[in-house]
């Protein structure tokens, strides 16, 4: 029941700020011109290869993380499940999330390495959150905003000290990470003392195991960053192809690369897919870096374009659904389970899951 309330304030949170944007946007000139000019449907094409190359990678770098762990996780499994995740965050049956699933899908597979599974997703997150805000630091350490063209200098202020927020962010980031790779830093004795804690020090010893098993496997974590880089680049290329599709004037491509990082760390509050938040961000973003030429409005008609584009793609994970929805719905089902259980399969057997844990689901493996 808990699960369930959290997820209706989140859906009616996102509903508040679409309903909210669409009110405030619906008289301007960019929501006019988006139904009564032409569009350029080759960038819009564009922007749905360019997303769809972006998230199949996502899929190889979350794979990549699981083989590290000597876990025996096919690439076609990767993205049948990719998929299907992908699908979940937007539209989530049983409460469930895309992360959730794809750690039980992993745990079922290897009843001895859970906290292994749960590890490659959490590590999976926070190296794309990392290169996300290495490539906003970097492109605002570089990329001029030029004021005196500005629509509202004062807007412009807000957008530099969330960058400035971002560079520092940054800086943190490269910090744990590195910290992280030192050889001989998760050995030491305070790491250790940390499994003696009540409740929660068995889960967390599993965890440490993994963490030390990436860590001597360093080349695949600077691979996964890499990637990471690529995608957040992919990324801005769609929103960008998106901006230039649509009807309208849009900011630089180089000012995307500023902007679109920023807005894309706000997608990632925990609402149903982002969604509100990244339209909200991005709505704020425009206005305050483009000139009188740009529709006031541009923001919010690009994040919709965008919206589109990714849900299109979560169509995907429909098709799998459908195509086997019996096994798909025992694996939501133990999703819930482990969600309701806060986790705590990690430590010790779920006697409710017992004959999951040694099944393999044919509608991800084929």
């Amino acid at each position: 029941m808990k699960k369930l309330v959290v997820a209706i304030v989140k859906i009616a949170i996102s509903a508040a700020i679409l309903t909210y944007l669409f009110r405030t946007a619906w008289n301007d000139k960019s929501f006019q011109d988006l139904y009564g000019q032409s569009k350029n449907w080759t960038m819009l094409a564009c922007a749905a290869v360019t997303t769809l190359l972006a998230v199949m990678m996502t899929f190889v770098r979350w794979h990549m993380l699981v083989r590290a762990l000597d876990m025996d996780f096919s690439l076609k499994d990767a993205f049948r499940l990719g998929f299907l995740a992908y699908l979940f965050n937007f539209f989530s049956f049983g409460v469930v999330g895309g992360d959730v699933l794809k750690s039980v899908f992993i745990a079922r597979q290897q009843p001895d390495n859970r906290a292994g599974a749960v590890a490659s997703v959490v590590l999976d997150r926070i190296i794309g959150l990392a290169a996300m805000l290495m490539l906003g630091a970097g492109a605002f350490l570089f990329v001029n905003l030029d004021e005196s063209s500005i629509r509202d200098s004062s807007q412009l202020e807000t957008v530099r000290n969330a960058c400035r927020a971002t560079v520092i962010l940054t800086a943190i980031s490269l910090t744990g990470l590195t910290l992280f790779m030192i050889p001989g830093f998760l050995q030491h004795r305070f790491w250790n003392r940390l499994t003696k804690l009540p409740l929660v020090g068995g889960i967390y010893c599993r965890l440490l195991e993994a963490a030390r098993a990436y860590q001597k496997r360093r080349h695949i974590m600077l691979t996964a960053i890499g990637m990471s880089l690529g995608i957040h680049v992919l990324n801005i290329l769609a929103f960008y192809f998106v901006a230039v599709g649509l009807p309208g004037a849009e900011p630089s491509l180089a000012t995307h690369f500023v902007i679109v990082p920023v807005a894309m760390v706000a997608g990632a509050i925990p609402l149903p897919g982002g969604l509100g938040a990244l339209e909200y961000a991005l709505d704020f973003l425009y206005r305050a870096v483009s000139t009188v030429a740009v529709a006031e409005r541009q923001g919010f008609v690009v994040a919709l374009g965008y919206r589109v584009v990714q849900i299109g793609i979560a169509a995907i994970g429909l098709v799998y659904y459908i195509s086997g929805r019996t096994e798909v719905q025992e694996l939501i089902d133990s999703a819930n389970a482990w969600e309701e259980n806060e986790g705590e399969s990690l430590d010790e057997e779920n006697p409710q899951d017992e004959s999951a844990s040694n099944m393999n689901a044919p509608a991800m493996r084929g």
